[in-house]
């Protein structure tokens, strides 16, 4: 006896619940999906300090995607980054870690861009350096979001330095 009011109150829940079919279908309400991208963090050049190195390493980068049903998507990105190499004629060898976080929004059919910056240190008294890397997120009108991996520079300063 006393198992028939929960019976009946989990058919009340169930009747009023809505089926996974419905919710995908709905775009009035909030879609989420998130994949996985890996890029290069690679760097052939000029360095600060004179040495030429050739940095090779990979970012991980987690997109998680949440469509508004407006039209639009908030993205966040985490990024993982880990790259190493050596310099000539120094012969020091250079680390660059990076774990980091992005927020944007974009509206589908349009090209949004983030700038990945890893801090690279000299393991020498030679001067450490910023490596940046350019992606683009092109957002197609069904909402397909695909990573381009543009150009890896360094700064030294402010000033660009290198392809």
């Amino acid at each position: 006896m006393k198992s028939l009011p929960l019976v009946a109150l989990g058919a009340l829940l169930m009747g009023c619940a809505d089926s996974p079919a419905e919710i995908a279908t709905d775009k009035t309400r909030p879609q989420f999906s998130a994949f996985t991208f890996v890029m290069p963090a690679n760097y052939t050049g000029a360095v600060c300090n004179g040495d030429i190195v050739e940095l090779v390493g990979e970012s991980h980068v987690v997109f998680s995607l949440t469509f508004d049903g407006a039209g639009g998507v908030y993205i966040r990105t985490q990024t993982n980054s880990k790259t190493s190499g050596l310099g000539l004629p120094s012969a020091h060898l250079y680390e660059g870690k990076q774990e980091t976080t992005d927020l944007l929004y974009a509206k589908h059919d349009a090209t949004s861009t983030f700038v990945e910056t890893i801090k690279v240190k000299a393991r020498s008294p030679l001067d450490d350096f910023l490596m940046h890397t350019v992606m683009r997120l092109v957002i197609d009108s069904e909402g397909t979001v695909t990573p381009r991996v543009e150009k890896a520079f360094v700064k030294c300063g402010g000033e660009t330095v290198g392809p």
